[in-house]
C-alpha cells in the first residue's frame, strides 16, 4: 500500500510499515508521517517504532545537535527531544542546527536568509537570499548576485566573490574556475588546481572527479587514486 517501515543491518523489519514517508534515524529518533484523517502528520518515533513524539506537525526535519525544526501552520520552530517547543514557530524556512547554527528564512517565500543559534536569536541577520548550511565552521551566502564564505559571526574568510556555492569537508572545498573543478582551502589557496570536469566534496580522504565523462576518486593531493571509469551520476 506504498507505505515505509524500518529494517535492522540484518535485514529485518522492527518497525510496522507504518508510515506515508519517513527520515533517517538521527540522535535516537527518526521524524515520520502517518495519516490523521484525511492530512499527514509529522512525529518522532525510536528506535522500536515507538512514538516519542506524537504526530501533530505539518512538517519536520531530522534532530541535529539536539533540536528538530517542525511547522505549525505555516511557520516552523524548534523543538527538543521531549517534544517541548524551545524556539516558537516563526520562520518561512529552517534547516538542520550545524556547527551550532541554524539557516532560517523570515519574510516569506521571497524573504531573506540568516542563521540563528540554539536559542533563536539571530546571530547572523537575515539579509541574503539564500544561504548553504554551515560546515567546518564555513557557510556560503548569497549577497545580492553572487556567493560568498562567511565564518560564525557572519564575516567574509575569502576576500573574494563567487559564481556558485561551495561546502567545506576535510579541509578543502570543490570551486569552479573557468568551466574546471579544483579544491581550495579556507584561505582560498587553490590546493589542487582546477582540472576537472566536476567534482564533488571529500569524505574519508576521497572525492569524487569527472574526467570527461566518467567518473573517479582524488585524494587529497590530488592524486588519482580510483581510475575514472565509473558513470558519473
Amino acid at each position: 500500500d506504498g507505505k515505509w517501515g524500518y529494517i535492522n543491518q540484518e535485514g529485518k523489519l522492527v518497525t510496522g510499515l507504518d508510515y506515508l514517508s519517513s527520515f533517517p534515524f538521527t540522535e535516537g529518533l527518526a521524524a515520520v508521517f502517518v495519516a490523521k484523517g484525511k492530512v499527514a502528520k509529522a512525529g518522532f518515533i525510536d528506535e522500536k517504532g515507538k512514538f516519542v513524539i506524537k504526530p501533530e506537525f505539518d512538517d519536520a526535519t531530522p534532530f541535529s545537535e539536539g533540536l528538530a525544526a517542525v511547522k505549525i501552520g505555516n511557520k516552523y520552530g524548534y523543538i527538543d527531544k521531549t517534544g517541548k517547543k524551545v524556539i516558537p514557530e516563526q520562520f518561512f524556512q529552517a534547516a538542520l542546527f550545524r556547527d551550532g547554527l541554524a539557516m532560517v528564512k523570515i519574510n516569506g517565500k521571497f524573504g531573506k536568509v540568516g542563521f540563528i543559534d540554539h536559542s533563536g536569536t539571530m546571530v547572523i541577520p537575515a539579509e541574503y537570499s539564500e544561504a548553504i548550511n554551515f560546515n567546518e565552521g564555513v557557510a556560503a551566502v548569497k549577497n545580492k548576485d553572487v556567493w560568498q564564505l562567511i565564518d560564525h559571526s557572519g564575516k567574509q574568510v575569502i576576500d573574494r566573490d563567487f559564481n556558485s556555492p561551495t561546502i567545506f569537508t576535510e579541509g578543502l572545498a570543490p570551486i569552479m574556475v573557468k568551466g574546471k573543478v579544483g579544491y581550495m582551502d579556507k584561505q582560498g589557496k587553490m590546493v589542487i588546481k582546477p582540472q576537472f570536469d566536476a567534482g564533488s566534496i571529500f569524505v574519508s580522504g576521497v572525492a569524487p572527479v569527472k574526467m570527461g565523462e566518467k567518473c573517479g576518486f582524488i585524494d587529497k593531493t590530488g592524486k588519482m587514486v580510483v581510475e575514472a571509469r565509473f558513470e558519473w551520476d
